[in-house]
C-alpha cells in the first residue's frame, strides 16, 4: 500500500492507493513522440459505417491510450499520454479525458481534427522538401 499526496489547487488530497507499476517524469514534451503519435492515429484509426433501415451511421473508433502506446513501443507510457493531452489541447486531436479529482482515469482519442491533418501535411512536405 502507498500513500500518496495530490496538490489539487488549493486543496491537498491524501489518497490511500495500491500502485501495480508506476513512472515519474518531467513535464517536458518529447516532440518526436509528439509527432509520431499524430502520424500513427492517422494511420490505425478507423471510421465505421453502420446503416438501418432508416439512417445512415458514421462512428469514429475511440482508441485508449494503451492502444497507442502498443504502436509506439520506443516510447514510455507517461511520454505518449503527455503527448497525447498537449495533441488534444493543441488542437489537433478529439479526445476525452476521464478525472477524478486531480488524476486522469482514462484517455480515449476519438479522431484527428482538421488542423492535426493539416499539419502532418505540412510536415510531410517539409520533410520531402516541398512547399504549398
Amino acid at each position: 500500500m502507498e500513500m500518496a499526496s495530490l496538490s489539487c489547487g488549493k486543496m491537498e488530497l491524501l489518497i490511500q492507493k495500491t500502485v501495480k507499476r508506476s513512472e515519474v517524469r518531467e513535464m517536458k514534451l518529447n516532440w518526436n513522440c509528439f509527432n509520431d503519435v499524430l502520424a500513427k492515429l492517422e494511420e490505425i484509426q478507423d471510421i465505421k459505417y453502420l446503416c438501418d433501415e432508416k439512417h445512415d451511421y458514421f462512428e469514429f473508433q475511440a482508441i485508449d491510450i494503451k492502444e497507442i502506446a502498443h504502436y509506439l513501443p520506443q516510447y514510455g507510457l507517461v511520454d505518449i499520454f503527455y503527448a497525447t493531452y498537449k495533441l488534444y489541447q493543441a488542437g489537433y486531436v478529439y479526445g476525452k479525458f476521464d478525472m477524478i479529482d486531480c488524476s486522469v482515469v482514462g484517455c480515449y482519442v476519438s479522431g484527428i481534427t482538421y488542423k492535426g491533418h493539416v499539419k502532418l501535411q505540412n510536415d510531410r512536405l517539409i520533410c520531402y522538401g516541398q512547399t504549398e
